[in-house]
């Protein structure tokens, strides 16, 4: 029958073990608390970069366009104001209404990015979305508005305003046409291609 000591009969005698011993033995448990430390921050930064390339490689873009168009708002007026279109990417996610959404599979989303200028006294409302229709690809049949905006956009007096669109696109088409104008009317032709 073997005898398990209980924890109140085992006894270590601290003051057998030397000053040259104890430091001995808190270097070796300082070594081993750096080594895995230096193992964690590793792996860490491993993950951290193959995520960075995923979400890298799930990103076309931006391509810049900086193209300025000046229009006139019915709703202040006649009220003269610059819409500029910054750039444009292709990206898997979008933030739409506060909230983030993943593009399904074989669609992603063409951003356009917007810059507006008021430089009247008064505020402007815009719809953002009425001054811009998309081609994709080659197919000039059909003018597509966007899926999804922050229409209407209020620019306050003397002032400028980022808003975006978003486009659900094909995931496999790269090169884009952008019409711009009012609804009625002219417009002019911005395109986009992608790599």
């Amino acid at each position: 029958m073997k005898i398990i000591p209980s924890f109140n009969t085992i006894k270590i005698n601290f003051s057998s073990i030397t000053k040259n011993q104890l430091i001995i033995i808190l270097s070796f448990f300082t070594l081993f608390l750096l080594i895995i430390n230096l193992v964690k921050a590793v792996k860490n930064s491993s993950n951290n970069k193959s995520s960075a390339n995923i979400a890298e490689a799930s990103l076309s873009g931006p391509i810049n366009l900086n193209k300025t168009f000046i229009f006139k708002t019915s709703s202040s007026g006649n009220t003269p104001f610059k819409y500029t279109i910054m750039n444009a990417s292709l990206q898997n996610q979008a933030v739409v209404a506060g909230q983030v959404v993943s593009a399904i599979q074989g669609k992603t989303f063409l951003i356009i990015n917007l810059k507006l200028n008021n430089g009247s006294m008064t505020p402007l409302s815009i719809n953002t979305k009425d001054y811009i229709r998309l081609i994709i690809g080659t197919d000039k049949s059909d003018l597509l508005a966007a899926d999804f905006h922050s229409d209407p956009v209020v620019v306050q007096p003397i002032s400028a305003k980022l808003t975006r669109l978003g486009f659900v696109v094909p995931s496999n088409i790269k090169t884009y046409q952008l019409k711009i104008g009012e609804l009625e009317g002219n417009k002019k032709d911005v395109d986009i291609h992608f790599k």
